[in-house]
């Protein structure tokens, strides 16, 4: 985090604000392919009231005609073209009332005073990459900003004839017909992809009148995109508002930024990394819902679920990253299975279009009961027998992990046995029925048994009176 930035004092960044950055960069690297990576520079400062954000390349490269943005032209030619500086800054305004927190809604009593954060940065860090153009207005005439150059963006610009806003024959630089198109409520972008994504048509863009300086041209239209809160490509218009948390970059905005070159920016050919797991860890629920980092590149993750006393798979399937939710940076996925009780560990696998990556490291966690166990029944020995070595049996009993055996002379009320036994020792696991073999000698008897979990002791059974002759 720089001390100045854009002449902006760089404050101290609050630590609970960086996972929305984390997560508004992650959603962006779902999206755009980059071999090399980007760096970005944020800044917490006082900004003035009216803006919330600000960004936009740090340098530019030219390419005949052509300003092409730094992590653009980077991505391009496959190699990192400025290496001693940053690609990106973005400016935060400290003094707005932020929603900081990337993985949960905005509660409601914040929905008509806060902002999202992570939304805000997606839509920052889109004009970083490009989606911008480089248009000024003044007194009475509009202009490029770079002369004869122009931003990737410009170049898509037309207005409602077809005429391109670049041509200077027709929109001569420094003119009032370059402005009046600026603000004539008909420029749009007609890009292939940009078509495509809505419907045929090319992309409206906000040129309202009069026009206004750091909204119009760099933004969809606020009056096609921007006012219908559950528009999915509303993340490009000119205005926040409270309340709104979006996490989409929106069918448009993407073929957009893939009109201007990312679009032809190589696929990654290295398989993603490794996922570092979250939880569940320790003990679970039956239904855990699956926690991981997002990997950078990954299209979709191997969830395996392992029985760790069996070493059985009990669930395995390929997740899409979408499905999972992993654009904010931490995917959660609950799958319909629900585990008996028992220990598990599990493990995760990206895949992308560079190849599968390694298996993480195993996490475990272990499924336990949340009530006593049901009482057990106890069936043999009773009435009159000759074995002196009875096997005790009774039925097992759900969730039980061991049983209280208590075994009594009728004659003289002493506890003959009183242990607990386990559900190994009396074969419980492998059936509905437990079997416990104890000698006695020539008498009578009674017998019950008690169930035991981590939760607590279940109910006794009755006595069940026997003789051994």
């Amino acid at each position: 985090m720089n001390s100045q930035q854009d002449g902006d004092t760089c404050l101290e960044f609050p630590e609970n604000a960086k996972p929305a950055i984390v997560a508004a960069l992650n959603i962006w690297s779902t999206v755009l392919n980059s071999p090399v990576p980007i760096r970005v520079s944020v800044c917490w400062a006082r900004l003035d009231a009216r803006t919330l954000a600000q960004a936009g390349p740090t340098d530019f490269v030219e390419n005949g005609n052509i300003l092409r943005p730094v992590a653009l032209a980077n991505a391009l030619a496959g190699r990192d073209i400025l290496p001693n500086s940053t690609d990106i800054e973005v400016t935060i305004n400290s003094t707005a009332l932020w929603h900081l927190d990337p993985q949960n809604p905005i509660p409601a009593a914040q929905s008509t005073t806060h902002f999202d954060l992570t939304t805000n940065l997606l839509h920052e860090l889109a004009h970083g990459f490009g989606f911008f153009s480089t248009e000024e207005a003044g007194a009475g005439i509009a202009l490029w900003g770079n002369g004869s150059l122009n931003s990737p963006y410009d170049t898509f610009l037309q207005d409602a004839n077809g005429n391109a806003l670049t041509n200077r024959a027709v929109y001569p630089n420094n003119s009032l017909a370059l402005l009046n198109a600026f603000r004539s409520n008909q420029v749009v972008f007609n890009g292939a992809q940009a078509r495509a994504a809505n419907a045929g048509r090319p992309v409206s863009i906000h040129s309202p009148s009069p026009y206004e300086e750091g909204s119009s041209i760099s933004h969809v239209a606020e009056a096609v995109f921007g006012r219908d809160i559950n528009n999915i490509n509303r993340l490009m218009s000119p205005r926040a508002f409270w309340g709104d948390r979006n996490h989409n970059p929106g069918p448009i905005a993407i073929a957009m930024l893939r009109d201007i070159g990312w679009g032809t920016v190589p696929v990654p050919v290295t398989p993603p990394g490794v996922a570092v797991l979250r939880a569940p860890n320790g003990v679970a629920t039956a239904t855990p819902t699956y926690q991981w980092n997002a990997v950078l590149n990954a299209a979709d993750y191997l969830l395996r679920v392992t029985n760790s006393s069996t070493n059985a798979v009990v669930f395995q399937q390929w997740v899409m990253a979408s499905a999972a939710a992993c654009q904010t940076a931490v995917c959660s996925y609950k799958p319909t299975l629900t585990l008996p009780i028992g220990s598990y560990r599990w493990q995760v696998q990206a895949r992308g279009a560079g190849g599968t990556g390694a298996l993480s490291t195993a996490m475990n966690f272990t499924i336990r009961p949340t009530t006593v166990p049901p009482a057990s029944t106890p069936s043999y020995p009773t009435g009159t027998i000759t074995n002196r070595s009875p096997a005790f049996t009774w039925s097992a009993a759900n969730t039980a992990a061991d049983y209280y055996l208590q075994i009594i002379n009728r004659t003289t009320g002493a506890a003959l046995y009183q242990a607990w036994v386990t559900n190994a020792q009396a074969g419980c696991a492998t059936g509905t029925v437990c079997r416990f073999s104890r000698t006695l000698s020539v008498g009578n008897y009674m017998w019950r048994i008690m169930p035991r979990n981590v939760v607590g002791n279940g109910p006794a059974s009755a006595y069940l009176n026997f003789t051994v002759q």
